[in-house]
């Protein structure tokens, strides 16, 4: 692993930069009344949700990081699922609301509560989990240098799933969902084979940063690379793989440790492609292709990776359910493979269908 020093780093722009969307730190429990609702038309809670913000937690480092917790209101011990990504745990650059028609994603399908592609808290409190958002070293008002995918991350991630199997509202089964970073970091947190780490939900992701995201086809494409680093905000500076790509167009050893060890992976997993995305499509078959073949299952859909997570939300509660609370529900029964085709005709019209005889 490459030393720190050989690793650049840029500063990382203030929480309170206007387009951070940042809620302020506030320590402290509050209860979210069912039937509340925290964004315009946005999902509506089923069930009261205790709220614990900016709880901290310290790494085996001494750095100290901060967590969201939603938890049903009953107090009773539930699974949790870990939401990880740099984004913001509330608020954040990245929303549903800065893309066109919220990129298919209904206002009601979320109710704003939810970190950036990850879970939403008011579908799975209600269904009986917890939900913890991180923000990962760096990020916001969490202490150290922020990371871009690195070994520190996933050790870092480790920690926090044994920390969120030690509290007193989790049973001690901890799984991971969410799409792009959050299943990236699924990948590598997943091969540190964290013990108390019970299932997976890799929904789109790469597992190979230099052929997926700065370097596809080895032609170095830095667009999305620098949005990702420059849209990092926090309180010290943030790893900069767009500076990294330039003095190292080539794969070297820094590049390697962004390399996920697959076949470490010993959880099941639920995997999720699309034919849509290109920085995601081929590490997802890749990663899937190398998994434990009596562990994953993979479901490849037609659309869109956003309106699609939260459109099979029931279908990834079976599986989290046969998962963490030992459910017998039928999912091992799910084809292994669950393949949606491109279906050109259905882009034909009426007319055009009768003209050609159909």
């Amino acid at each position: 692993m490459p030393e720190d020093d050989a690793v650049i780093f840029r500063p990382a722009l203030p929480p309170e930069s206007a387009q951070a969307n940042w809620r302020g730190f506030a320590p402290g429990r509050s209860v979210l009344a069912a039937g509340s609702t925290f964004s315009p038309n946005g999902r509506c809670l089923s069930c009261d949700i205790a709220l614990d913000r900016d709880v901290a937690l310290t790494l085996r480092d001494g750095t100290t990081i901060y967590a969201d917790v939603y938890a049903p209101a009953i107090g009773d011990p539930a699974p949790a699922i870990l939401a990880w990504s740099p984004y913001g745990k509330q608020g954040g650059f990245w929303t549903y609301d800065m893309f066109s028609e919220r990129a298919g994603v209904a206002e009601g399908a979320t109710s704003g509560l939810e970190k950036f592609e990850g879970p939403d808290p008011a579908y799975w409190c209600a269904q009986g989990y917890v939900i913890v958002n991180v923000d990962p070293r760096g990020a916001f008002e969490s202490q150290g240098r922020g990371q871009f995918l690195s070994p520190q991350e996933a050790q870092d991630g480790y920690d926090v799933v044994e920390w969120i199997a030690a509290q007193d509202w989790c049973t001690g089964a901890v799984a991971m969902a969410g799409n792009s970073w959050l299943t990236m970091m699924q990948w590598r947190i997943a091969a540190e084979r964290p013990p108390h780490l019970v299932a997976i939900a890799p929904w789109e992701g790469a597992n190979d940063i230099y052929r997926d995201l700065v370097c596809r086809g080895g032609i170095p494409d830095l667009f999305f690379a620098e949005a990702l680093v420059a849209n990092n905000f926090g309180r010290h500076e943030v790893e900069d793989a767009v500076a990294m790509i330039a003095q190292h167009p080539f794969i070297n050893d820094y590049w390697r440790t962004k390399i996920a060890d697959i076949e470490a992976i010993d959880v099941p997993a639920y995997v999720v492609a699309s034919w849509t995305n290109p920085l995601h499509v081929r590490g997802t078959l890749d990663a899937f292709s190398r998994l434990d073949q009596s562990k994953s299952w993979l479901r490849v859909h037609n659309s869109l990776e956003w309106p699609d997570q939260y459109a099979n939300e029931d279908d990834l509660l079976r599986f989290f359910d046969y998962a963490t609370k030992g459910k017998d529900n039928g999912w091992p029964l799910t084809p292994r493979v669950r393949l949606a085709i491109l279906d050109p005709g259905v882009l034909t019209s009426s007319a055009d269908r009768k003209t050609n005889g159909h």
